[in-house]
């Protein structure tokens, strides 16, 4: 967990960074915007790069951790469930992985982190799937191909969002998930 001075030093680092780019940022910036001094910045994280690195990184293991164990075996509440955790994690981590993609050869660690979490997520589905199947509460399918479909449906979602929000859909997210999940059951339940 990332102590109050950690935290004001990584919101003022994502903040600047998407206002000016991570080049034209500076650590002293940072330190300026936070509230605090460069050495106190420089003893946190190291430097520039070390901050957005450990944004990511940041709760996401315990993030996933409860996930789990939300999940009650109920095909429509626990799509739900995954859907708006999933989006809801993105949309909380929207600055860092606009940043990683933006300049994805500065970040490879952040874009590593940003792969092994959509593999734990995946891992997650696949799992729930796999337990509903041998439940006979899903129709015989590809649980590891149905968890990839389910979160690229999702993950597109949110890459629209934050790349050209309402100029492609004026679909919110709730409406976007009810829709998508019931489309996806028919395609699964039994």
């Amino acid at each position: 967990m990332t102590s109050k001075t950690g935290k004001k030093i990584i919101q003022a680092t994502l903040a600047l960074i998407q206002e000016k780019g991570f080049k034209a940022t500076t650590t002293r910036m940072i330190a300026e915007r936070a509230g605090v001094n460069e050495v106190t910045l420089f003893r946190h994280f190291g430097n520039k790069k070390g901050i957005v690195e450990a944004a990511v990184v940041q709760e996401s293991e315990t993030s996933f951790d409860k996930l789990q164990e939300k999940l009650e075996g109920h095909l429509e509440r626990d799509l739900m469930t995954l859907g708006e955790s999933i989006l809801n994690y993105l949309f909380d981590k929207k600055d860092q992985i606009s940043i990683a993609l933006k300049e994805p050869s500065i970040f490879l660690g952040v874009m590593d982190q940003i792969v092994s979490n959509r593999e734990r997520l995946k891992k997650i589905i696949t799992d729930y799937f796999t337990d509903m199947k041998n439940r006979q509460q899903i129709t015989d399918i590809n649980c590891d191909v149905q968890a990839e479909i389910f979160l690229l449906m999702i993950m597109g979602y949110f890459l629209n969002m934050i790349k050209f929000g309402e100029q492609v859909t004026a679909i919110d997210r709730s409406t976007f998930l009810q829709h998508s999940v019931t489309t996806f059951i028919q395609g699964i339940g039994r």
